[in-house]
């Protein structure tokens, strides 16, 4: 059995709240696309936390972190580009990238972000006449405003397209 050595850890995957906009069907933060779970704690990460959860030499030994949500979505957390500037500072050289469903977020973050991470993911699931079926309460003209600004600032979008 392999053991575990913190010191070959190369990739981040964090979840920087658990607040999102949205009420997918099947996302486990909702009942069936309704009331978000009752037991649901709504966190976000803090910028002053972070000296306390990561040791600088842990950020210079990542290659890649990227914020995304298993029950949120990190542009709902108002720190991002905060927490990102934070890691960047600590290893320029590391990749950070987003996974958002773009309809959240000021959108003079989306235009900062573009100069401090690598990547925003936009999660779609089909186009303006059926995304907010699959992703209940995210507005397709926020989504576009949102990825537009991010894209015009230099930023490189992936648009995530999936289809059911």
């Amino acid at each position: 059995m392999p053991t575990f050595n913190y010191q070959n850890i190369r990739t981040l995957q964090a979840e920087i709240t658990s607040a999102c906009n949205a009420a997918c069907p099947q996302c486990p933060r909702n009942v069936f696309g309704g009331q978000t779970v009752p037991n649901l704690p709504i966190t976000r990460w803090r910028v002053e936390d972070l000296p306390r959860m990561f040791r600088n030499s842990f950020v210079e030994q990542l290659e890649m972190v990227y914020f995304c949500g298993t029950y949120g979505d990190p542009m709902m957390n108002p720190a991002v580009p905060e927490i990102a500037h934070w890691f960047r500072s600590r290893n320029p050289n590391l990749e950070i990238g987003i996974h958002t469903n773009g309809g959240v977020g000021r959108v003079e973050d989306y235009r900062a972000m573009a100069k401090i991470v690598d990547f925003i993911s936009f999660g779609l699931d089909g186009l303006s006449d059926t995304n907010h079926i699959y992703r209940r309460k995210v507005r397709w003209d926020q989504v576009m405003e949102r990825s537009r600004a991010y894209i015009e600032s230099g930023g490189t979008g992936h648009m995530g397209l999936h289809c059911v």
